[in-house]
């Protein structure tokens, strides 16, 4: 059984007018029927023609075809026109409403003003528009302008073909085919670009997903922002994927800024917990409040971790590193010399190629190594072990050193007799 969606009156018009097609079928059958009278003057056969008296501008010539109101015309087989100004010249065509027109076979433009314009295109709502082939326009004033393609909401427009907009000025661009925007003002400018959620906008290959999202070529941005917040959601650069909303109204979510960088970790409604970011090609931001902008290859991963310099790495709860080739892992672990590396919770490093390992250890000159909890290197070269051993070699102070109970520092020495001597480090 065929299910109409048509309005309850044009429901009850369509009804009464198959009943006057009935009466006409019946009369050219009875060769004593009398001939059809009054407002019925329509040429084709077993065709439907209702209009005003002193109205002739209406006709119905397809056969079966109807014809309801002022300048109403379905001018082909099985086509129907009701409204003044509705124009249906195609085969089952179909026109409802004021000034429709649906122009192809099997077109449907249903609401005043609408259109569809090629086969099986289908406009339904005031002003909508179906204007290629199979292209679906629903909603008032929506815009389906390619093939296949589907604009259903308010001013929503489909222009790439087989591309899809859903939801009040919902936009698939010219260029965007296949594209998918789903939301209110959500975007698909490129290529296979799909955007969900309001005012979300993804070009080429991109999927933006959550309030204000942006992915750029390829991109992924998974992310919302606080509702009427001043910045976006989630924003991914090509290549990128960035994950993670914010709460806060004046800051944006997760963002992966340069091409083929990751961005994960959302923000609280506090200006210090912010969402990630990664800045430099290539690089890595993992956390709450993770910031990797030290240039290529730099990797932040952790609550607030920081990594600042280019190819350095944080790595653990408030790690941080500022110099090139640096390397913090643990927390509060932090390397701020060129090439310097800090293992352990609160370790840390500012000379130049010094190593730090263990809970609390410090190198605190250029290539000096400092291992164990509270171990300090504080010379060129030195080896410190624990908090009382160390070893330092440079030129004519080479010798172990130890630190006395009152925390002295001393160097022990052998000569070439094996004679051992001490002296202040």
């Amino acid at each position: 059984m065929t299910r109409s969606y048509l309005a309850p009156d044009i429901n009850r018009m369509v009804k009464d007018l198959r009943a006057r097609i009935e009466r006409l079928e019946r009369r050219q059958t009875d060769p004593v029927a009398p001939a059809a009278t009054g407002g019925h003057d329509g040429t084709g056969s077993l065709s439907v023609l209702v209009q005003n008296s002193a109205d002739t501008t209406a006709s119905s010539t397809g056969v079966g075809s109807v014809a309801v109101g002022t300048q109403a015309n379905a001018l082909d087989d099985a086509a129907i026109a009701i409204g003044t100004n509705s124009y249906a010249p195609a085969p089952s065509a179909i026109a409802i409403g004021n000034e429709t027109t649906a122009t192809q076979d099997t077109a449907v433009a249903v609401g005043n003003g609408a259109h569809a314009t090629q086969a099986s295109a289908v406009a339904v709502g005031g002003g909508a528009a179906a204007i290629d082939f199979y292209a679906t326009a629903l909603g008032s004033s929506a815009a389906a302008e390619a093939l296949s393609s589907v604009a259903i909401g308010q001013d929503a427009t489909a222009y790439g073909t087989g591309s899809i907009a859903l939801g009040q000025v919902a936009q698939s661009y010219l260029g965007a085919s296949y594209g998918v925007a789903i939301g209110s003002g959500s975007r698909s400018v490129g290529f296979g670009g799909t955007a969900v959620g309001p005012s979300t906008e993804a070009s080429q290959g991109g999927v933006a997903m959550g309030m204000a999202a942006v992915a750029t070529g390829a991109g992924v941005a998974i992310g919302g922002k606080q509702t009427g917040g001043a910045f976006g959601g989630a924003t991914a650069n090509v290549g990128s994927v960035a994950i993670g909303g914010s709460e806060h109204v004046s800051v944006a979510g997760a963002t992966a800024s340069s091409v083929f960088t990751v961005a994960i970790g959302g923000g609280s409604n506090s200006t210090n917990d912010q969402p990630a970011a990664a800045s430099g090609t290539g690089s890595m931001a993992l956390g709450c409040g993770a910031i990797s902008s030290g240039g290529a290859g730099s990797v932040a991963a952790g609550y607030h971790a920081r990594s600042l310099g280019a190819s350095s790495t944080a790595i653990g709860i408030d790690s941080y590193v500022d110099s090139q080739y640096a390397v913090a892992l643990g927390r509060q672990a932090a390397g701020s010399a060129y090439a310097a590396t800090a293992v352990g919770s609160e370790t840390v490093v500012i000379g130049s190629g010094g190593t730090a390992l263990g809970y609390r250890a410090a190198a605190q000159a250029v290539d000096s190594c400092a291992v164990g909890r509270d171990a300090v290197s504080s010379s060129v070269n030195e080896i410190s072990l624990g908090s009382n051993l160390s070893f330092l070699t440079s030129a004519g102070a080479d010798g172990l050193v130890v630190r006395s109970p009152d925390g002295t520092r001393w160097r022990i020495s052998v000569d070439n007799s094996g004679n051992v001597s001490a002296a202040l480090a």
